[in-house]
């Protein structure tokens, strides 16, 4: 026994310490894990979200958020990578823990873009679909009332389309017109899912970034709104770091690229041997303002004009003009102030940042003009590691007076309908209370046409305002209960109300003289709410698989209440008195109304996203929308899209390769379009004291209160209606070679949308009602998109770049309806103030939307056995055009009509030019169009007289010569729809010219740590074939009720030309 207490204390020893040993270990072991956090900054100290932080030698890793801050557990001691694309990787030894933060070095000289999609964020290189990235600072200078109109040119696949009035829309095309109806993208801003061609409600400089999302694969998780494409809006963030204060602003002066000056006769004389041709001619007498061959003194009257008897209004006298170009006297150089002050900064918990903007911009046109103030705040807060909330507001209050209708109507189309021979003003001396004279000049007298003084129009409408206040923002909140999950709710707002103010005035001076002065106001409200809910889980597995799951849920809500008033007879002009009190005007004439809409939608969404050894990539998506715009049956839809890519220049055979990176991607997937109106599939009721009170009691003598059919509803045509679905193959490379200087980008597309919406007509028998919108039709678009890009430094203090992006699509309607093969704009689609005898705008199967529908011009008749030779339209002459004779009958009628052009461009694009050297720097941009027609509908009066009009100088100078018919009263058979209307809209503008100087302060006694000074020229030149003013044509808002779009494209009814803009502006952060 004793022998053996030894060896036992031996063995209670022996596990003592083995027991020590290991808990030393464990505890050892658990103590090791440290806790790592930062900021990962980029060269210029902004957070870069998407980093990844890897301890070595492990797969333990995060990545950083959209602040760039991380935050991980790793063992003591080790060491952590961090890496994004175009960046240098670098290691940092944690020691035993704590907060590092780091500023990245560029390892190439283009950074991979990250992509916003409104739902996620992911490196470009990983997305398999077709994204074009805009960089804000490229368009950032650029002078202009809305963000859209600074996209012109500046990405493949997109196009531009606006005037040169102060605040006008803009029309933004993706990959061209897919639809008879809504052709406008989808912009997502901070979250908020809005549908807006104006677009004026946001400081352009306010903006991060935006991308646009071109096909199914990246749309479609927005499912039933993605049909024309989504642009994904991320304003300026707080980053956290010491405040940080920004000032950008700028002082321009806008004037037009061309004018009606320069195309109109305005000298007196060549006006009088002008209307001596025109009317011997035709064998007709003389107008009574040209007498013994000269003019008259007095245009009006034109044989007794007594400046005794003068009466503005009851006996205007008007003293003939020696010349007057009404382009000149109605525009100005516009003064543009722009003016952005920011602030931002915060902490590694929260950030901040805020801004205030002002812009007043004068148009080129007189009493026009377009004032906006902005107010942006957004704030994030980490309430825990958890746990973060946050909120994005924008407040906007907008002002557009005197917007210019761009049609027949429109001050500008009354240019070249007024001759030259009238006055701006009378023989009177009236002066308004700022000592304007307000006494006009028109054409009172026979022959001078029905035009009204341009002048006259502008200044009546001085005082014509009208005001939108909007705030559009969200609060959010996300949770990440562990590391790759992330649970977000947000609350979007986009709540508008609006007011303006119509007063039209006495006009004695014209022939058709509207005798009273009227005043109309109106007033309304817009609500929409967003409730959207996500779950988003990143995963990377054994430091070779990637994936990302997202699912969401979200309902909108959409509601709008208008109401408006007139009142005839208005006692004053004092725009201080305007109220529709019925004591201030003709009683009777009275007149309310308003109406409203509410619409509705629920979503369910969801997307996979997989990646293997950052070489093979998968995504799928697919999102179930139900819309209250169609009835219970048809009203939910289910939106899929599936793309795949393969990184080749990852593999094993391509180490050694020319390429930096090559990427191969394909996509496939469905959209939707619900743009028609509210309550579409049921009739609707309502009327007005002369077409709705008819006797509900019974009688037929009385007129009682009541109602009738005003809209038919698909239930009732038993045609329910269904969601318009776009389907889009894309096919794609990413490329980069030589060091990541040269940048190639190629997409191959067919988009082809089904069940298209159109309110086509229908039988007589149903009434004089607005018909709805059914599935009639279908419309394919095939395309490519390239982009190239070079960057590269020639020395330390000598770089440049060039990108150049070009695109072309082809469009084609496959299908109208089962009874017909083509329509034509009818007044509920909208159509132009046609003075033409027949329809000029055509769509048919096998053609492109907005086609151009005449004659095709054959010369002129030179003498009589010509016009004996084929039976033509009546008031053909020699010296008239000739039309071909198409089906060889000898006769030109309806059956010799063709389709004569089309307005859609063989290949548009875009190429910047930007040069570095030292502090200096110098960018150009230049916009351009290649094969496009343009239907010059203003030669219907410019060139045959229509209602006597003006006429373009260099026909006068050529007339009947160069195949234009010769000036004739007589000659009303050339005037006929032809391709003599005809013209090649291809153009190349430089649309940008900017110098700048760079000042760096090392230390400033007022806190200035750089400022840059610049001088730029906007749409300085164009280089162009087409004698109108502006082959870069807009189809945003034109026509009468400015209501026309996309199925009027390419028809030059009159509308303004674009601005051309000096600008003087400095950039300064404090």
């Amino acid at each position: 026994m004793k022998q053996t207490k030894p060896i036992s204390l031996l063995f209670l020893a022996k596990r003592w310490l083995f027991s020590v040993v290991l808990i030393t270990l464990m505890s050892a072991s658990a103590i090791a894990q440290v806790s790592v956090s930062g900021t990962i900054l980029d060269e210029n100290g902004v957070g870069l979200p998407g980093v990844t932080i890897l301890e070595a030698g492990t797969s333990n890793g995060t990545i950083t958020d959209i602040d760039g801050t991380y935050s991980l557990s790793v063992a003591a001691n080790s060491t952590i990578q961090v890496s994004f694309t175009g960046y240098k990787t670098q290691e940092i030894a944690v020691g035993q823990g704590g907060t590092f933060n780091l500023n990245l070095e560029v390892d190439a000289e283009v950074l991979d873009e990250v992509v916003v999609t409104g739902y996620q964020i992911q490196r470009k290189r990983d997305i398999s679909g077709s994204v074009a990235v805009i960089k804000a600072e490229d368009i950032q200078t650029i002078v202009a009332s809305s963000f859209a109109q600074k996209l012109q040119g500046r990405a493949a696949g997109v196009t531009m389309s606006t005037s040169g009035q102060a605040g006008d829309a803009a029309n933004i095309r993706i990959r061209g017109i897919s639809s008879f109806g809504n052709n406008d993208p989808l912009y997502i801003i901070d979250g908020v899912q809005i549908v807006d061609k104006g677009n004026l409600n946001l400081n352009p400089n306010d903006i991060e970034s935006m991308q646009v999302l071109k096909d199914p694969s990246t749309a479609s998780i927005y499912g039933s709104r993605a049909s024309n494409g989504v642009i994904v809006i991320t304003t300026k963030q707080g980053k956290a770091g010491k405040p940080k204060l920004t000032y950008s602003g700028s002082i321009s002066g806008a004037t037009d690229t061309k004018g009606w000056g320069d195309i109109l006769i305005t000298d007196a004389n060549e006006f009088l041997d002008m209307s001596k041709q025109f009317f011997t001619n035709g064998g007709q007498a003389l107008p009574s303002y040209i007498q013994n061959d000269k003019l008259t003194t007095f245009i009006f009257p034109a044989t007794n004009g007594d400046p005794g008897t003068y009466d503005r209004f009851n006996n205007p006298i008007m003293r003939t003009s020696a010349g007057t170009d009404f382009w000149d006297e109605m525009t100005r150089t516009g003064l543009v102030n722009d003016h952005t002050l920011s602030i931002s900064g915060g902490t590694d918990k929260s950030t901040y940042a805020i801004s205030a903007g002002l812009l007043n911009q004068e148009g080129y046109i007189n009493y026009q003009k377009f004032d906006r103030y902005t107010v942006r705040a957004n704030s994030s807060y980490k309430i825990t590691d958890w746990l973060k909330v946050g909120e994005n507001v924008n407040f906007a209050r907008t002002n557009r007076v005197n917007g210019v209708q761009q049609s027949e109507q429109g001050a500008a189309s009354q240019i070249y309908k007024t001759i030259p021979i009238i006055p701006v003003y009378d023989e009177g001396t009236s002066v308004d209370a700022d000592g304007n004279r307000n006494s006009f000049g028109g054409s009172k007298t026979a022959n001078t046409g029905n035009s009204s003084n341009p002048v006259a129009m502008l200044y009546r409408g001085k005082d014509n305002n009208n005001f939108t206040n909007n705030i559009l923002g969200n609060v959010y909140a996300e949770i990440t209960p562990i590391t790759g999950l992330t649970f977000r709710t947000s609350y979007n707002v986009n709540l508008s109300n609006y007011n303006g103010v119509n007063f039209s005035f006495r006009t004695p001076e014209n022939q058709e003289n509207q005798g009273a002065q009227n005043f109309s106001e109106y007033f309304g409200t817009s609500y929409g709410t967003i409730f959207s809910n996500t779950i988003n889980y990143t995963k990377t597995l054994s430091e070779r698989h990637n994936i990302g799951v997202l699912v969401g849920y979200e309902s909108q809500d959409s509601k709008t209440r208008n109401l408006n008033g007139s009142l005839n007879n208005y006692f004053s002009i004092d725009p201080n008195i305007w109220y529709l009190n019925a004591a201030f005007g003709q009683a009777d004439t009275r007149q309310v109304g308003s109406n409203g809409n509410q619409s509705r939608l629920l979503s369910m969404f969801g997307k996979v996203d997989y990646s293997l050894d950052d070489k093979y990539f998968l995504s799928a998506t697919v999102r179930r929308d139900g819309s209250s715009k169609f009835s219970p049956a048809n009203r939910y839809a289910v939106f899929p899209a599936v793309s795949a890519a393969w990184r080749i220049s990852g593999e094993d055979f391509m180490k050694d390769g020319m390429f930096d990176d090559l990427k191969l991607r394909l996509s496939w997937g469905k959209t939707g379009n619900q743009a028609i109106p509210d309550y579409n599939f049921v009739d609707r009721w309502g009327g007005s004291i002369g077409s709705a009170f008819y006797a509900i009691d019974g009688s037929n003598n009385s007129a009682t209160t009541g109602y009738h059919l005003t809209a038919i509803g698909t239930d009732a045509l038993n045609s329910p209606t269904k969601w318009e679905e776009g389907e889009t193959a894309n096919i794609g490379i990413d490329a980069t070679l030589l060091d990541n200087k040269l940048g190639v980008v190629v997409d191959v597309y067919r988009r082809k949308t089904n069940d298209l919406l159109y309110n086509s007509a229908l039988p007589g028998t149903v009434g004089f009602v607005t018909v709805p919108f059914r599935n009639v039709a279908s419309m394919q678009n095939t395309g490519f998109d390239f982009q190239i890009t070079w960057r590269d430094n020639i020395s330390k203090d000598l770089s440049y770049n060039i990108d150049f992006n070009l695109g072309r699509y082809v469009n084609e309607i496959l299908k109208v309806d089962d009874a017909v093969d083509f329509f034509y704009p009818n007044g509920q689609q909208g159509v132009i103030d046609n003075r033409l005898s027949t329809n000029i705008n055509i769509n048919k199967v096998g053609f492109p939307i907005s086609s151009f529908r005449g004659f095709v011009v054959d010369g002129t008749f030179q003498t009589q056995a010509d016009l004996d030779a084929i039976e033509q339209n009546p008031g053909e002459v020699i010296g008239g055009l000739r039309f071909k004779d198409l089906n060889g009958d000898k006769v030109i009628n309806d059956s010799d009509y063709d389709i004569i052009g089309n307005p859609h461009p063989d290949f548009f694009g875009g190429l910047n030019l930007g040069v570095s050297f030292k502090k200096f720097d110098v960018n150009a941009f230049l916009v351009g169009s290649y094969g496009n027609d343009i239907f010059n509908y203003t030669r219907v009066f410019t060139h045959f007289r229509q209602f006597f009009a003006n006429v373009d100088r260099n026909y006068y100078l050529e007339n009947g010569t160069n195949g234009t018919p010769k000036l004739n009263a007589a000659d009303t058979g050339s005037r006929f729809a032809s391709s003599y209307y005809v013209e090649d809209g291809s153009y190349l503008r430089l649309g940008q010219l900017q110098v700048g100087y760079t000042i760096p302060f090392a230390a400033s006694k007022v806190g200035l740590s750089k400022l840059k000074v610049y001088a730029q020229g906007q749409n300085l030149l164009t280089i162009t074939g087409y004698s109108g003013l502006d082959p870069a044509l807009s189809n945003a808002n034109v026509g009468p009720g400015n209501n026309l779009n996309d199925i009027w494209t390419g028809y030059d009814i009159g509308q303004l030309p674009s601005s051309k803009i000096f600008t003087f502006g400095v950039v300064a952060d404090f």
